[in-house]
């Protein structure tokens, strides 16, 4: 949304329909603010992008570590158990 608003309003600037991104750098626009703004309209979507894929990646990292801890707890009472069953079926024996 925001680079379709940065588009309308270098066309109006220009008088050029279509993606104008590539005019950012050439337009000779005197106020240094609406210019940073223009870019930053720009670029939201690629940092947007970006952020969402880090926060993906993170995420899923964290949900890997959560279950190879939950797998290694589990797997550590299994053991207990097996050695309870063990001293158990040795007990019953004796």
């Amino acid at each position: 949304m925001l680079k379709m608003f940065a588009n309308l309003l270098i066309e109006m600037l220009t008088n050029k329909g279509g993606d104008n991104g590539h005019l950012l750098e050439t337009l000779e626009i005197e106020d240094f603010e609406l210019k940073c703004i223009l870019y930053e309209c720009l670029n939201a979507e690629k940092k947007t992008l970006k952020r969402e894929e880090e926060r993906y990646h993170y995420e899923t990292k964290k949900f890997i570590e959560k279950e190879i801890a939950g797998e290694n707890k589990n797997g550590e009472l299994d053991l207990r158990n097996q050695f309870k069953e063990m001293v158990e079926d040795q007990k019953a024996k004796e």
